[in-house]
């Protein structure tokens, strides 16, 4: 049985256990009910940080050594530079219809109401703080610190620090290029070893979250996979 299968028997199992104990447990205020959940709860929230823990230098590691190795084709082989050109234009275009359409979409089919806490767990909303004007807001992505921005899960402005620095590295000399490549494919290729450890445990984790999440919600976390 697949590692994908497997994940989605534990979803389908979590929800169902969680909404029955929504449904006939009581809830999750009190008594029995509220005991299971309290033991799920941490088991889950401990798979996600354990998912969470390695993607950012993951992230890192992976676009530094795709820069490099691609930038470096490119200027010695014209098929490298239309492919990235393609890539680039691709992106874009499918970044462009994605804003359009989904929106429409959400019009056409909006979420259920609810469905955001349900999937999140959280008993409530906080407000979307207004976006800025467009200068601070772009200049917002600049990675001052990139360190710091990683240590608090900014990808954005990891993904842009890894881009610049993926590119300067294509523009040193070979010997410390491979060095430094080298040393970043090395890093990724720990990391997913690490990722793969991870995602061995998730239809534990899976279960667990999906249970708390169904007995939180009841019938509403199954409407909001379901839109998903």
């Amino acid at each position: 049985m697949s590692l994908t299968v497997r994940i989605l028997i534990a979803l389908v199992l979590g929800l169902g256990s969680g909404i029955a104990l929504a449904e006939w447990g009581g809830g999750v205020a009190g008594g029995w009910a509220g005991d299971i959940v309290a033991v799920a709860q941490p088991i889950g929230k401990a798979w996600l940080g354990g998912l969470q823990m390695p993607l950012i230098p993951l992230i890192f590691a992976l676009l530094v050594t795709g820069i490099a190795q691609a930038a470096t084709s490119a200027r010695t082989n014209f098929m490298a530079g239309r492919a990235i050109a393609l890539f680039a234009i691709l992106l874009t275009v499918a970044a462009a219809v994605a804003a359009l359409i989904g929106p429409l979409m959400l019009h056409l089919w909006p979420v259920p109401p609810g469905a955001v806490g349900a999937l999140a767990g959280a008993d409530g909303l906080s407000e979307v703080p207004d976006v800025g004007p467009s200068a601070e807001w772009l200049l917002g992505f600049i990675p001052i610190n990139p360190i710091k921005s990683a240590s608090e899960g900014q990808v954005v402005a990891v993904v842009l620090f890894a881009l610049i620095f993926g590119f300067a590295v294509a523009r040193i000399a070979p010997d410390r290029r491979a060095q430094l490549t080298g040393f970043f494919q090395a890093l990724a290729d720990a990391l997913l070893v690490v990722v793969g450890w991870v995602l061995w445990l998730a239809p534990i984790g899976v279960f667990a979250l999906a249970l708390v999440a169904g007995a939180r919600s009841g019938l509403a976390t199954a409407g909001a996979l379901l839109h998903y």
